[in-house]
């Protein structure tokens, strides 16, 4: 389901989704989109109001300052 929110947002089949479980602490989801994508501002503002109407509670952070994890493809 969230890939599938995120490849909408992003209008493209080649974003991915990324799962973090730390022992003792919630659960992190990365969403990963190609660096080719023309709009990544626009796939956030659609993520973001995708999850909003989906229900979904959610806090968005940057990855930046973090090694990027293998993708996880959830199909």
């Amino acid at each position: 389901m969230l890939l599938d929110l995120w490849s909408n947002a992003c209008e493209t089949n080649q974003s991915s989704v990324t799962r973090d479980n730390q022992a003792g602490h919630s659960t992190s989801y990365a969403l990963h989109a190609p660096t080719s994508l023309a709009y990544p501002k626009r796939a956030e503002l659609r993520m973001r109001k995708l999850l909003e109407e989906a229900g979904y509670t959610f806090t968005l952070g940057s990855l930046a300052d973090r090694p990027a994890p293998q993708p996880v493809r959830f199909r």
